[in-house]
């Protein structure tokens, strides 16, 4: 995992000086590549790339970036990891290409001057990269199609400029501050930053599975080269049984899990209590040893909220080297200036990937597996029933007598302000997916968020909230199961978790992976999700690993990876029981940021 950056402009002034604008990204993104940084420029200064390195294969120094291709033509800073580098090795060798390394940025920058943009198709990983075209002064930027790797655009006054972090180019110092309305609405909305927005008004996050082409006229063509929205909306809706459903996932997860152990440093593992971490360390176990497990523990928590009790029981199941990092007050208040420096966009969640990186970290760690994306295609959030439950019940509740007025009264005597501020906030008709989606997954009401800035936001009065997610699809299918699948991983899963797990990690030097994010798993088992209901999906997981994980595990009730923020930062006096927990953090964040 590493950091990259750059600029291309149409025009520099005498005194412009090329080299500390890269710098400055650089030393904002040191704690991302922490084993070397280097610097290109073009011999016309007006292209420049940076880079910075976290060894994770080819530790040589001969994989350091920005590489040049063979031919001379090509410079590439990449970040992230090519699951199946090797196999794209092999080809290349095959058709006589002398590779130098045995690293998967050289198999990228070799099959593009190859192959070009069709090569990206090609690509199993989390990548976001940069290739400068020396002949035709452009770039192209791409991004995994999942989006688990950031890539940020920003248009300067005299071109544009990229990173792998949205602070990096404020410290540029060639992009402007102007808040973004968009972005900001969309926090308060849903915690996070919805893409493509972001915090300030002239920086975009590229697009998942998108190459965007930059030329030195200023010109930019884009295009998406893998869709996943697609595979939800294709899906099969023929029925499975379940000796097949079991079979065809297991396989499948289980290639998944193997595939993403490819390393020349050893690998961690982020252990919660649940099926999902659970299952990923009985088959790493399989077919690696001496595995170190990161879980955390807090005071405040006790019983089935305290995940290090059963982590503890898996580790020991498993063999492997446990770690629990004890979490308290006293430590977090030390490190919430840190952590706020770290966090790259302002977000609820993250708090708790930040602290088990610390700990891999301090175990020496540089790559560790997670089990974030499970729930978002085994059905194992509250939101795949409550969502549909609460959009058939509105729905009918229109019908008969249009008394979705009433409940909005009701509501408003029964349900805590926050909740009820969400449902005073929609329409009183019919409701589709993607609304009954944010009255779930929802943080403010519009009326609040413009309470919060109303300077900045009052031009946004009549967006509807449901808005910012209902790009990410065409149509939502007529399976509830399959377009929740969608809505979450596209929305929570791309703009929260992963995102918040980039930076948490990469703030200590730490490569976190995802088995269950993967476009070919996807590919694999989409249309089995609708038979994951009913806890029957993570039934199925937690019988993955040759070794079924233990029954107190499987019978345990979910609990989500959680850490005490709100009371830690709360002195008595700003608490308002209006607030949810969520709520109160995104506040603090806000104000502290």
């Amino acid at each position: 995992m590493c950091g990259i950056g750059g600029y291309l402009f149409q025009k520099v002034g005498s005194d412009f000086d090329a080299v500390m604008p890269l710098e400055s990204m650089i030393q904002r993104m040191s704690s991302r590549g922490p084993d070397a940084n280097g610097k290109w420029l073009s011999e016309c200064k007006m292209a420049g790339i940076c880079h910075t390195r976290l060894s994770i294969i080819d530790l040589n120094e001969r994989s350091k970036q920005p590489m040049t291709s063979l031919c001379g033509r090509y410079v590439i800073a990449f970040n992230g990891e090519i699951y199946n580098y090797k196999s794209i090795r092999r080809l290349l060798l095959n058709k006589g290409v002398k590779l130098r390394t045995t690293s998967d940025t050289e198999a990228i920058l070799e099959l593009f001057a190859l192959y070009g943009k069709p090569s990206f198709e090609k690509l199993r990983g989390m990548f976001a990269f940069s290739i400068y075209d020396i002949k035709d002064r452009s770039f192209i930027l791409v991004r995994d199609p999942y989006g688990i790797k950031p890539l940020y655009l920003a248009k300067s006054r005299n071109g544009w400029v990229f990173a792998s972090q949205v602070k990096a180019l404020i410290d540029s110092r060639l992009v402007s501050k102007t808040p973004s309305a968009h972005g900001q609405f969309g926090f308060w909305l849903y915690g996070s930053v919805p893409e493509p927005y972001t915090w300030y008004e002239d920086i975009t996050a590229l697009q998942p599975g998108t190459w965007v082409c930059i030329k030195s006229n200023g010109v930019s063509s884009s295009k998406s080269f893998k869709n996943i929205s697609d595979e939800w909306i294709n899906a099969s809706h023929s029925h499975h049984t379940l000796s097949e459903v079991r079979e065809r996932f297991q396989c499948a997860i289980r290639e998944s899990i193997i595939s993403h152990m490819v390393s020349d440093v050893p690998i961690g593992l982020f252990l919660s209590g649940g099926v999902d971490s659970g299952s990923l360390a009985g088959v790493m176990s399989e077919t690696m040893n001496n595995i170190t497990a990161i879980t955390l523990k807090f005071d405040e928590y006790s019983g089935n909220n305290d995940e290090s009790v059963h982590a503890k029981v898996m580790a020991k199941n498993f063999k492997m080297n446990h770690h629990i990092k004890v979490v308290d007050k006293a430590e977090f208040i030390s490190d919430i200036d840190t952590i706020l420096y770290d966090m790259d966009q302002p977000t609820i969640d993250g708090f708790n990937s930040w602290y088990a990186s610390k700990a891999a970290s301090e175990c020496g760690l540089k790559v560790c597996l997670s089990g974030i994306g499970a729930d978002e295609i085994l059905c194992g959030y509250p939101s795949f029933s409550k969502i549909p439950l609460f959009q058939s019940l509105w729905n009918s509740a229109f019908k008969f007598g249009k008394l979705t007025t009433i409940v909005k009264l009701i509501a408003s005597y029964l349900l805590p302000r926050h909740k009820s501020e969400r449902i005073r906030a929609i329409s009183s008709g019919p409701i589709d997916l993607s609304t009954a989606y944010w009255i779930q997954r929802g943080l403010f009401s519009p009326k609040d968020a413009l309470l919060i800035n109303s300077d900045l936001f009052k031009t946004l009065k009549n967006i509807e909230p449901s808005a910012f997610v209902e790009k990410y699809f065409d149509n939502l299918l007529d399976s509830s199961a399959i377009s929740i699948s969608l809505l979450e991983s596209r929305a929570y899963l791309a703009n929260q978790l992963l995102r918040d797990s980039d930076w948490a990690s990469m703030a200590h030097g730490v490569e976190l992976r995802t088995p269950f994010v993967d476009t070919k798993l996807l590919s694999t088992i989409v249309d089995l999700i609708p038979e994951f209901k009913n806890n029957v999906g993570k039934k199925i997981l937690s019988d993955t690993p040759t070794s079924p994980l233990p029954r107190i595990i499987q019978q345990k009730n979910k609990t989500g990876f959680g850490i005490p923020v709100a009371s830690w930062i709360d002195k008595g006096s700003s608490r308002s029981s209006e607030f949810s927990e969520s709520m109160f953090v995104a506040k603090f964040v806000a104000e502290n940021y």
